[in-house]
């Protein structure tokens, strides 16, 4: 019994033995392979930046200038610095033109064109004082022209020709000087889709004679009949010249749809806008009135040097088959 127990003693002690050193060698391989793996691959991978995937890395600057579109109105300033206008309508081109319809053909003129953003100063060149509110007008502030060959329909702050009437609607009183902004919200009326010709036009600085007709001044067409063309002439002795200024009408521009039309004379300077973007920035009127040549039709002459105008009158014109359907006209 003593020899029974003591085997069973020695046996328990090499139990013990063999499992204390398992368990070391157990522990010692879980170590080894924890240290083995990398835990890193099981965290998220921090982001990438946003330039690498176009956007800007940092804050994006909201006052940044926008783009403009491609197709935004140029502005073109006349040229007023040559001595000869390369452009200049000859006497025949002009009486042949004018003997159906007082419009000479388009010249190649000495326009340049030019983004001129800042063409405008603070001064009010091209929009009177700030302080000055625009008078709106309504339809007994008024009257139609003698002697033009078509009629218009006033009604509130809408005026309305009849198309191929080539009317003519003035102020019937006086304004209070040359200096003016004149602003329309005018469409063209074209009865036939298949006509290119016709236009309107804004008169400024004009001055009419005791029997209604105007005599002289300026006007902003927009004239599809000019080759899709806004132009500027002045006018003397009841004639037009070639145009002081002309710029094609942007892509996408279509005449027949409300646009709001404004031309601004202060002074020797001339801005006319087309739903706020400047068309045409003339520096120096008088300049670019002296360089039109003289007008001779049929050997008749009418005007030999163009004087600049200075009258205090304004309107709308139209002429062609075309009409007009113009509202909300101001002048300040």
């Amino acid at each position: 019994m003593v020899e029974y127990g003591l085997v069973i003693a020695v046996i328990a002690v090499v139990a013990m033995a063999a499992v204390s050193f398992l368990g070391s060698r157990t522990s010692a391989s879980m170590s080894s392979a924890g240290a083995a793996l990398d835990l890193s691959s099981l965290r998220a991978a921090p982001a990438a930046p946003l330039a690498a995937t176009g956007a800007p890395a940092g804050p994006v600057d909201v006052t940044a200038p926008v783009t403009a579109p491609a197709d935004v109105i140029p502005a073109t300033v006349v040229d007023t610095g040559t001595a000869a206008d390369a452009g200049a309508v000859g006497a025949e081109a002009v009486a042949a033109a004018m003997a159906t319809e007082p419009r000479p053909p388009e010249p190649a003129t000495s326009t340049e064109a030019a983004a001129s953003a800042g063409a405008v100063d603070a001064a009010g060149t091209a929009e009177n004082p700030a302080d000055i509110a625009a008078t709106s007008l309504l339809a007994g502030d008024w009257k139609q022209v003698a002697g033009a060959k078509g009629t218009a329909t006033l009604s509130g702050t809408t005026i309305v020709t009849t198309p191929g009437s080539a009317a003519i609607v003035m102020n019937a009183a006086a304004w209070s000087g040359p200096d003016m902004t004149v602003s329309t919200t005018a469409q063209l009326v074209r009865p036939d889709p298949k006509t290119i010709d016709g236009g309107y036009a804004l008169w400024v600085r004009a001055t009419t004679n005791k029997y209604g007709q105007i005599e002289s001044g300026y006007t902003f067409q927009v004239d599809p009949g000019l080759g899709s063309k806004f132009a500027l002439r002045v006018w003397n002795n009841q004639k037009q010249s070639a145009p002081l200024a002309l710029v094609s009408f942007p892509v996408g521009f279509n005449p027949e749809i409300a646009a709001v039309v404004s031309v601004s004379v202060i002074g020797d300077r001339l801005v006319a806008t087309v739903n706020g973007s400047i068309i045409v920035t003339v520096d120096s009127l008088s300049a670019a009135v002296a360089k039109q040549p003289p007008l001779i039709i049929n050997g008749t002459t009418y005007v030999t040097t163009w004087t600049p105008p200075v009258g205090t009158d304004y309107g709308l014109r139209t002429w062609g088959s075309t009409g007009i359907s113009a509202s909300s006209t101001t002048i300040r």
